[in-house]
């Protein structure tokens, strides 16, 4: 069942511009004042939901599905839209007249927080605790899914410390080398792996990929920044919170990443390879070294099994989040969630309604909501094993457990913690590396460096955040890549601070004094 694999390291299973005009906006407000198409007027109706989908849709008509609508003793009627259009698909929704009673939001994207500033969005922050399932179990995590304090969905818990440096361990192994604790430990075995060559090939150290292009989407470069002292995105300075990039610590990681790449320790393509070619540039031994979240290693391992059945993860070397050059741990941890789902006001109607939305909600918050969500069903898709769940082997059960993590767990909330099992381990290296991760998130976890802007969302951020971001994602790859100087990075951020980025730290310390 290759899908499991996605799930080995992870016990909540998986793995991390549109501006919409105030036409829209106004569109969309003023639907909610016309009859409700999907939400009907009576609390116990089909349940209308639209999410993504990142393989084949599932049946209505099939086994999860049956089960999941027998479970909260309501039909549901999901609207399912290939994951690759759905942000798309979002926006055109948002502007009819025809919202489903709950969508998944991917992102607090400008068309959603304008649409939820005007209403158009349940507000939530009050009534959640009302539902024992549906109260956060990390206060950080809920105010950074907020919109300046403001609820407007039930979000998408994740496992918040995941970062991490990943080594090959039978490289290692080789040179006798132990796993690296630090950024300059990292950089000194980046070159003994180019230099010694275990494996018998050319390497290039480290690998990084395309994935920190545009600035702030939580990548491995903002992660090693994190490990100089740098600011999570946001910090506080002289009472002041500024932008990670004005901060020396910053610099810092820039001119180590810069000097890795110009003294060949780390990939050359760091700025095109895909995430699927960083994958198999690990297990070929095009580098061995590399920065990621934990949930990468079931991807790793799976190659490694190919080779060695059984021992795939007995040649990956988690080290957690490195110190840095000061011997500090400074750890990066991702925001804690993966969207929300929000509650349309022009579909759900009246309080009585939005009760019977939050209890199904509420209900699916469960244990057995959660695995019905993740896993599929207990006796056919998996069973259980102490603390550990076992697959079901055979198509059906293949297609209930691919229902569950490939589509339904997009309305997996997990808010209030995740209960769902990890698989059983299936070798010691597996069992070993549940350990490893479960010791290391423990104790990144103390020092995590949370982003001091979570869940403030300023005006100018709305209408250009993404544009300013791409002016420090562009420098960014430059500056690594030798193709301007520091002097010609810290002018590109000047002309972020020029083109709208002063105003935008003027409206979150202002939203940050009103909290």
């Amino acid at each position: 069942m290759s899908t499991l694999d996605r799930n080995l390291m992870d016990s909540a299973v998986g793995r991390r511009t549109f501006m919409a005009g105030s036409l829209a906006t106004v569109a969309l407000v003023l639907a909610g004042c016309g009859p409700s198409k999907n939400g009907g007027s009576e609390s116990t109706g089909a349940l209308t939901v639209m999410l993504p989908a990142f393989a084949t849709a599932p049946d209505a008509q099939g086994e999860l599905q049956k089960a999941i609508t027998k479970f909260i003793g309501r039909d549901l009627d999901v609207t399912w839209v290939p994951a690759a259009d759905y942000p798309d698909r979002v926006t055109v929704t948002m502007a009819s007249d025809e919202l489903p009673q709950v969508m998944a939001m991917m992102k607090k994207d400008p068309a959603f927080v304008r649409s939820a500033q005007a209403g158009a969005f349940w507000d939530l922050t009050d009534k959640l605790s009302a539902y024992k399932n549906l109260v956060a179990a990390d206060s950080q995590v809920a105010q950074a899914a907020s919109i300046n304090g403001v609820q407007y969905g039930v979000f998408r818990r994740r496992d918040p410390m995941r970062a991490c440096a990943l080594f090959r361990a039978d490289w290692l192994d080789e040179l006798g080398l132990d796993v690296p604790e630090s950024v300059d430990e990292l950089r000194t075995v980046a070159q003994a792996f180019v230099e010694e060559r275990p494996g018998g090939k050319k390497n290039a150290g480290m690998l990084l990929s395309q994935w920190g292009a545009t600035y702030g989407g939580d990548s491995p470069y903002e992660m090693i920044e994190s490990w100089f002292g740098s600011p999570n995105l946001w910090g506080e300075r002289d009472g002041k919170l500024v932008p990670a990039f004005d901060t020396e610590e910053f610099f810092e990681a820039q001119r180590f990443l810069a000097s890795m790449r110009k003294d060949g320790l780390l990939n050359a393509d760091f700025a095109t390879l895909t995430t699927v070619d960083l994958d198999n540039g690990f297990f070929t031994g095009k580098g061995g070294i590399t920065v990621s979240t934990d949930d990468a290693m079931p991807a790793y391992a799976k190659l490694f099994d190919e080779k060695d059945p059984g021992n795939g993860y007995s040649y990956i070397a988690n080290a957690g989040n490195l110190t840095g050059p000061a011997g500090d741990r400074h750890s990066f941890p991702t925001p804690g969630y993966s969207g929300f789902l929000a509650i349309s006001r022009q579909s759900v109607r009246t309080e009585e309604e939005l009760k019977g939305v939050l209890t199904v909600l509420d209900q699916l918050n469960t244990p057995e909501g959660q695995n019905l969500q993740a896993i599929g069903i207990e006796g056919k898709s998996y069973t259980l094993d102490g603390e550990f769940y076992v697959p079901v082997e055979g198509a059906e059960a293949e297609v209930i457990f691919n229902d569950a993590s490939q589509a339904f767990y997009q309305m997996y909330t997990g808010v209030n913690g995740t209960t769902v099992p990890l698989v059983k381990p299936g070798s010691k290296g597996l069992e070993e590396q549940y350990a490893r991760r479960d010791e290391l998130r423990a104790r990144d976890l103390k020092t995590a460096v949370y982003n001091a802007a979570a869940g403030l969302v300023s005006e100018t951020e709305i209408k250009q955040g993404a544009v300013l971001n791409q002016i420090i994602g562009d420098a960014r790859v430059k500056f690594i890549a030798g193709q301007i100087d520091e002097a010609g990075y810290r002018k590109e951020i000047e002309r972020w601070h020029a083109s709208g980025g002063d105003q935008i730290v003027a409206e979150i310390n202002d939203l940050a004094a009103q909290q």
